[in-house]
Order: structure tokens, then C-alpha cells, then sequence
């Protein structure tokens, strides 16, 4: 999964600094959520406080990729 923080940030012309200071979501946690290199797994309230500042629902936040794998803990629980 991947958030589409960048691609959100960069429609309304804003940074990430300025989302962090509106937000008061840390800037490391956003720019983690812009990385496409690591995984960051933000909360329901993160995901609603930038759906609301984006003007976005949950679904044009984040993408679900297709190769994406549900985490070892949850396929060990189907057995």
C-alpha cells in the first residue's frame, strides 16, 4: 500500500513541512507516507485528518498495489 501523499501535496502546492505545521502530523510520518521505499502503516485518525485536509476520501489517499501481501501474522492465523 501506498499513500499518495506527494501527488496530493503537490495539486494543492503545498509541501510537506506546511502539511506537518496545518496538520500536526509530524513531518516524519509524512514523509514516510511520501517514501515509496519504506512502509509506514499511518492510523485512522491520520488517514482522516489528511482525507480532510486533501478534500480526498480514503480511497483517492491510498493505493493498494496488486502485489501487495497480507503481513506473515495474518496467514498464520488461516491455519
Amino acid at each position: 500500500m501506498r499513500y499518495r501523499v506527494k501527488e496530493l501535496a503537490a495539486r494543492k502546492g503545498v509541501t510537506l513541512k506546511q502539511i506537518a505545521e496545518e496538520t500536526g502530523i509530524s513531518y516524519s510520518a509524512l514523509k514516510a507516507m511520501a517514501s515509496r521505499k519504506k512502509s509506514y502503516n499511518a492510523t485512522a485518525r491520520v488517514i482522516e485528518i489528511l482525507c480532510k485536509y486533501f478534500g480526498v476520501t480514503p480511497n483517492e489517499l491510498l493505493v493498494i498495489e496488486d502485489h501487495d501481501e497480507p503481513p506473515e501474522s495474518w496467514k498464520e492465523l488461516k491455519r
